[in-house]
């Protein structure tokens, strides 16, 4: 997968950037005020086991290319930043995430979100075959421009990016397979 090898050229840029959590998560980017703790985290590979239990656990067929990041990591920080909220609080914000599974539930480590739990928040008209398994921000000087979920239909592969509302499902794009979808997002971003 060519989003696999940009991920791994963009590991290899951070040689001397490169820290590890207590539970294996590559932290990629200097610890500074603008990016706390790091620019990029990869979740440490998903185990056999847990890929196993995702694909038995999951009702329709769990797209090869995701089965492939999942092998790499299981989940993705990318391109975090500082977001402004409305009440002037600022938090860090990931501009493109790919959801994974946690291994443990208390949230004291740093975790994926979990994909399971993120497909159950869908807008009404969301087809039945579509799998949630990120999103994306486009944020500029603090500010959120946009937020895009990131669906991809289990059935034939394509994926859908939708402005993220409540009430209905607003397709704003759409990519013949999740490598092309997420090597465009990344690249936008570089």
């Amino acid at each position: 997968m060519k989003f696999i090898s940009l991920i791994s050229q963009l590991k290899e840029s951070y040689h001397d950037d490169i820290q590890y959590t207590d539970n294996q998560v590559c932290l990629l980017g200097p610890n500074s005020s603008e990016t706390p703790i790091a620019v990029h985290f990869l979740y440490a590979p998903m185990s056999e086991t847990l890929m196993q239990y995702l694909v038995q656990s999951y009702k329709r067929t769990i797209p090869t290319d995701l089965l492939a990041i999942y092998s790499y990591a299981n989940g993705m920080e990318l391109f975090r930043t500082m977001r402004q909220l409305s009440n002037g609080l600022r938090i860090p914000a990931s501009q493109i995430s790919i959801y994974g599974i946690p291994l443990l539930s208390d949230r004291k480590r740093l975790e994926p979100f979990n994909i399971s739990i993120e497909d159950l928040s869908r807008p009404l008209g969301t087809p039945k075959t579509w799998l949630k398994f990120g999103c994306s921000r486009e944020i500029c000087q603090e500010a959120m421009v946009s937020e895009s979920e990131l669906y991809v239909d289990t059935d034939v592969g394509t994926v859908y990016q939708s402005i993220c509302s409540q009430n209905s499902l607003q397709v704003n794009e759409q990519w013949p397979s999740i490598d092309d979808c997420l090597c465009e997002l990344f690249e936008k971003l570089l």
